[in-house]
C-alpha cells in the first residue's frame, strides 16, 4: 500500500506528518476565509479549497526542497507474498533505475537490516552510498550491492514549473478574494485559482515521492474544468450562476467519474473494470466543460462594449489556445493511443498560455480589476518564502549540528527542534507584518486601503452637520489617501450652476463640465456616472434622488499612475455617502434655521402682545373722547369738528389694527376658545350684513339666503367677524356705486359663503399669497388703499379652525370672489365647489326663496 515516506524512529515518537500539516492548512484557511470577508455557506467552500491548496502547497514546497537539496532513493513495499515483500524501485529525482536489482526481486534485508520489520517505515539512503541488499531471484537468494543516484536537470526543474504555476494561480486567487470577494465573477474566479493551485501542487507532491497525493490528482484536474466552466459562465456578463445550479450534464459526468476514480485506484481496487470507463467519463466530462468554456465566452465577448473587450479578448485567445490541444488530447486516446505528439502541446497550452494570458489581462488590461494587489501579493508571497527559507535553514542548521546529515528527530533533540518550532510559530506573524508594513511604507505609499479609506473618509464626514465641512473632509481625505495631485469639490446652486465648495490648491471646474446635463464622453468599461477627463483625471457626478447636487472634479495621481476599477468602486461610494451626508447636512441647517425662527417667532408674539397692551390702554380714552367731542352738544368750531373726526377715525383704525394683532398672534399661538353652538347660519349672515349696510353708504349690498334655516356648529361672533372682514375687504376695493353681493347655500355636508365685489381684482399669481400676513397685492390701483394685511389671515385661521376652507377667485378688473365653506351639523358627501362657483356667479338677483331687505341710502 502506497504511504508517506518517514523515516523509522521509535515507537510513540512517530509524528504524522499529514496529519500536523492539515490541520496547519485548516486553521490558515479559517484565518483566511474570514480576512476575505465571507461568511455561512461560502465561508465553508472557501475553507475546504484553502485546505485542499495550503495542505497540497506545503506539501509540494517541503517534498521539493527536502528532495532538492538531499536527493534520494527508495524502495516501495507493494505486497506481501509468502512472508516475503515484494518491492519496487522508487526514485523521485528521476535517476533510473538501480545498478543490480530487478523490480521484480524480493528483498530479504537491507543493510543487515530485516526487511519485515522496516515494512513499516521508509527506507532513506544518502546519495552516493552503496548498500547491500539480500534477495531472492527465481527462487535463489543471493546478495547485491546498489549505489544510489542523483538528480538529474530535469528531474529538478520539470517540478519546480508546476511549483511556480501552483504558487502563481495561490497568489492571484487571494488577491482577487481580497479585492472583490463577494463579485459572483471574482469568486468564481477564485475557486478556479484554488482548484489549479491544488492541482499543480498535488502534482508536485506526488512526484516527488508522496504518492499518496495520486490518488487525488485526477478528481483536482476535473475540479478545474469545473471551475473552469463556471467562470466563463458568469464571465464577461456578470451573470450570477450559482456552482450547484451549474449545468446537469456536467455535474452528471463528474459525479460518477470522481466515485469511480476513488475505487478504481489500486488501494481500493474492488472493481478493476471501471478504470476504462472512468477514463471515457472523465474525457466526455472534461471536453463538456470546455465546450460549455468557449460558448459562454464567445457569447459573451459578442455583446461587449469595446473597453470591455479588451479585457475579454486576450483571455479568448488564451483559452482557445489551452483548450484546443487538451481537446485533442482528451479525445486522441478514444480513437487511437498516438497522443505523444499532442502532450507537449497540452502542457504548454495548459500550463503556459492559459496562465500568461490571465496575468497579461491582469496586468495590462486590468481584468478583475486586481492588478495592484495581485503584485502586492506575490511580493508578500516572495516574502513568506523567503521567511520560511530562513526559519527552515536556521532550523535545519541545528538539526545538522545535533543529529548530522538525516531527516527526522527522536529522543531529546526531537524535544529540541520541536520548541524551535514553537518558537518559530510564534514569531513568524511578527516578523512578517513588520516586513509588509516596510514593504507598504516604501514601495506602495501612494496605493491605499480601500476598506479602511472608506470606512475613514465615511466617518469624518458623518461626524460634521456643515455642509462645507463634509466637502472639506472628503476633499482632503481623497488627496490624502489616492495621491492626487488637485481635488474640489462644487455644489449645485442651481440645475446647471455651481459654486465651489471646497478645494485643493491648483482646481478649476472646466466650462464643458459646467452643464450636468451634458452628453458623457466616458470610456466605455467607466460607470456611467463616472467621466475620466483628458487630463487623466477624473469628474464624479453627486446624485441625490436623480437630481445633481455637485460634482467632484479630481486631478491625475502624483505618481503618474491612472484610476484603476478599486478607485472607480471607491469613489461611486463615497459619491453616495457625500449626497447623503451634504444633505444632512443641509437638514441640519435647515432645523436650526427653524428653531431660530420659530424663537424669534415668540419673541415676535410676545413684542406683539406687550405693544398691544400697551397701545390699548391709551386708545380707549382717545376714542372715547373723540367720540364724546363728535357728538357733544357744546358749540364748537368747524375746524375743532373736523379735528375730532380725524383723531375718531384715526384711533379707530389704531384700535383694529390692534386687536387683529392681538387676534393673529392668539390663533397662531391656538390660545383662543371657539365658544360652539348650533346656529342658523342664514340669521348669522343677514344679520352681520344689516349691521355692516349702515357703513356703506356709497355701495349697493345684495344678501341672498334660503328660506329655511342652515344649522351649523360655529362660534356665531367668530363667524361675524370673517364676515367684517371680508365685506370690509370687498368695500375697499370696490369703486363708488359698485354693488357687493352676499350668497348662502347649502349642500347635504357644507354650508357656503360667497362674497362677490365689483373691484380691481387679484391677479393670478397673488391669489395664493393674499392669506399670508402682512400680505397685500402691490399695484397702481390698490397703492393708496390703506389696509394691514392681517384681515384675510385671520378668515382662514377662524375658518380652518371650524374645520372649513376658504379660497378666492378672482379676475382683474372684473372683481373677486371669495368663498367660506363650514360643514353642517349632519354631513354625508363632500361638499362640490363647483355648486357654489356656480351660484355665486347666477344671473338672476333674487328668487322667490331668497331673503331680501333693501339697504338705506343705496345708489340708484
Amino acid at each position: 500500500m502506497p504511504f508517506l515516506p518517514s523515516r523509522q524512529v521509535p515507537e510513540g515518537t512517530q509524528i504524522d506528518t499529514r496529519l500536523a500539516l492539515m490541520t496547519v492548512a485548516s486553521m490558515m484557511a479559517s484565518r483566511l476565509g474570514t480576512s476575505i470577508g465571507l461568511r455561512g455557506r461560502d465561508s465553508l467552500f472557501v475553507s475546504l479549497a484553502l485546505v485542499l491548496a495550503i495542505g497540497c502547497l506545503t506539501l509540494s514546497v517541503t517534498s521539493f526542497l527536502l528532495t532538492f537539496n538531499h536527493p534520494y532513493a527508495g524502495l516501495n513495499f507493494r505486497e506481501e507474498r509468502n512472508g516475503v515483500w515484494l518491492i519496487e524501485l522508487v526514485n523521485p529525482a528521476g535517476a533510473g533505475a538501480l545498478a543490480g536489482l530487478r523490480k521484480d526481486d524480493r528483498v530479504i534485508s537491507v543493510d543487515g537490516r530485516d526487511i519485515v520489520r522496516m515494512a513499516q517505515g521508509r527506507i532513506r539512503f544518502t546519495i552516493g552510498a552503496a548498500e547491500r541488499l539480500v534477495v531472492v531471484r527465481a527462487g535463489e537468494s543471493s546478495e547485491s550491492e546498489v549505489v544510489l543516484q542523483g538528480n538529474t536537470p530535469a528531474s529538478t526543474w520539470d517540478p519546480l514549473t508546476l511549483l511556480v504555476l501552483s504558487l502563481s494561480f495561490w497568489t492571484t486567487g487571494l488577491s482577487a478574494a481580497v479585492v472583490r470577494g463577494r463579485d459572483p465573477v471574482v469568486r468564481t474566479f477564485f475557486f478556479l485559482c484554488m482548484s489549479c493551485a491544488a492541482a499543480f501542487g498535488g502534482a508536485v507532491a506526488a512526484d516527488r515521492g508522496i504518492s499518496w497525493l495520486a490518488a487525488i490528482g485526477p478528481p483536482l484536474y476535473i475540479l478545474c474544468s469545473v471551475f473552469l466552466a463556471h467562470f466563463f459562465l458568469v464571465y464577461p456578463v456578470q451573470r450570477h450562476v450559482r456552482l450547484f445550479s451549474f449545468p446537469v450534464i456536467p455535474w452528471g459526468l463528474y459525479v460518477p467519474t470522481i466515485v469511480a476514480l476513488v475505487f478504481a485506484t489500486p488501494a481500493y481496487s474492488v472493481m478493476p473494470g471501471w478504470q476504462p470507463l472512468a477514463s471515457i467519463i472523465v474525457r466526455l466530462g472534461i471536453v463538456a466543460s470546455f465546450a460549455i468554456s468557449v460558448v459562454s465566452l464567445v457569447m459573451g465577448y459578442r455583446v461587449l462594449s469595446p473597453w470591455e473587450a479588451r479585457h475579454v479578448r486576450v483571455v479568448l485567445i488564451g483559452a482557445l489556445a489551452s483548450f484546443s490541444p487538451f481537446v485533442l488530447l482528451t479525445l486522441v486516446p478514444l480513437v487511437y493511443s498516438g497522443e505523444a505528439i499532442l502532450r507537449p502541446l497540452t502542457s504548454i497550452g495548459f500550463f503556459i498560455v492559459m496562465p500568461l494570458s490571465f496575468a497579461y489581462g491582469i496586468l495590462r488590461h486590468k481584468l478583475l480589476g486586481i492588478d495592484v494587489l495581485l503584485v502586492r501579493r506575490l511580493i508578500y508571497s516572495t516574502l513568506t518564502l523567503v521567511l520560511l527559507g530562513t526559519y527552515f535553514s536556521v532550523i535545519w542548521g541545528v538539526h545538522w549540528l545535533l543529529v548530522g546529515n538525516t531527516i527526522g528527530w527522536s529522543g531529546t533533540y526531537g524535544f529540541v527542534e520541536v520548541a524551535l518550532l514553537v518558537v518559530a510559530v510564534l514569531t513568524f506573524g511578527s516578523v512578517r507584518d513588520y516586513a509588509r508594513s516596510w514593504i507598504d511604507r516604501v514601495v506602495y505609499k501612494d496605493y491605499y486601503d480601500y476598506r479602511g479609506t472608506m470606512l475613514e473618509l465615511s466617518a469624518s464626514m458623518a461626524s460634521v452637520q456643515q455642509p462645507e465641512r463634509v466637502a472639506q473632509a472628503l476633499v482632503t481625505g481623497v488627496v490624502q489617501s489616492m495621491g492626487l495631485t488637485s481635488a474640489a469639490l462644487y455644489l449645485g446652486i442651481s440645475r446647471k450652476s455651481f459654486e465651489l465648495a471646497a478645494s485643493y490648491p491648483g482646481t478649476s471646474l472646466p466650462e464643458e463640465s459646467a452643464d450636468p446635463e451634458r452628453e458623457s464622453t466616458t470610456p466605455v468599461g467607466v460607470p456611467a456616472q463616472i467621466e475620466l477627463q483628458d487630463d487623466g483625471g477624473l469628474l464624479v457626478p453627486l446624485v441625490y434622488r436623480g437630481a445633481p447636487v455637485g460634482v467632484l472634479v479630481l486631478g491625475p495621481k502624483r505618481s503618474g499612475v491612472g484610476f484603476r476599477s478599486v478607485d472607480v468602486d471607491l469613489l461611486s461610494t463615497l459619491a453616495s455617502n457625500t449626497t447623503i451626508a451634504i444633505e444632512n447636512a443641509r437638514l441640519f441647517a435647515e432645523v436650526g434655521k427653524v428653531e431660530a425662527l420659530r424663537e424669534m417667532a415668540r419673541l415676535k408674539n410676545e413684542f406683539v402682545d406687550m405693544v398691544s397692551h400697551e397701545l390699548r390702554s391709551p386708545l380707549t380714552p382717545i376714542v372715547g373722547y373723540a367720540e364724546l367731542l363728535r357728538h357733544s352738544d357744546w358749540p364748537t368750531s368747524p375746524r375743532v369738528s373736523q379735528y375730532a373726526e380725524v383723531i375718531y377715525s384715526s384711533a379707530k383704525r389704531m384700535q383694529r389694527l390692534v386687536n387683529d394683532l392681538l387676534d393673529i398672534s392668539r390663533l397662531e399661538r391656538a390660545e383662543f376658545r371657539l365658544e360652539k353652538r348650533s346656529v342658523n347660519l342664514a340669521e348669522v349672515v343677514e344679520s352681520t350684513a344689516r349691521g355692516f349696510a349702515l357703513g356703506a353708504q356709497q355701495h349697493v349690498l345684495l344678501v341672498h339666503t334660503p328660506t329655511g334655516p342652515i344649522m351649523v356648529h360655529v362660534d356665531p361672533e367668530r363667524i361675524r367677524q370673517v364676515l367684517v372682514n371680508l365685506l370690509n375687504n370687498a368695500l375697499r376695493y370696490s369703486p363708488a356705486g359698485g354693488t357687493i353681493e352676499v350668497n348662502v347655500i347649502e349642500d347635504e355636508t357644507h354650508a357656503c359663503i360667497s362674497v362677490m365685489d365689483q373691484g380691481v381684482g387679484i391677479p393670478m399669481k397673488d391669489l395664493d399669497r393674499v392669506f399670508e400676513k402682512f400680505y397685500r397685492v402691490q399695484s397702481d390701483l390698490t397703492s393708496k388703499i390703506q389696509g394691514t394685511g392681517l384681515g384675510l389671515p385671520i378668515c382662514r385661521s377662524i375658518v380652518e379652525a371650524h374645520d372649513g376652507k376658504i379660497w378666492v377667485e378672482s379676475e382683474v378688473g372684473k372683481g373677486s370672489v371669495f368663498f367660506v365653506t363650514l360643514p353642517l351639523l349632519n354631513p354625508s358627501y363632500t361638499f362640490s365647489h363647483q355648486k357654489a362657483r356656480d351660484r355665486a356667479h347666477e344671473t338672476e338677483s333674487v328668487s322667490e326663496t331668497d331673503s331680501v331687505w333693501p339697504i338705506p341710502n343705496e345708489l340708484p
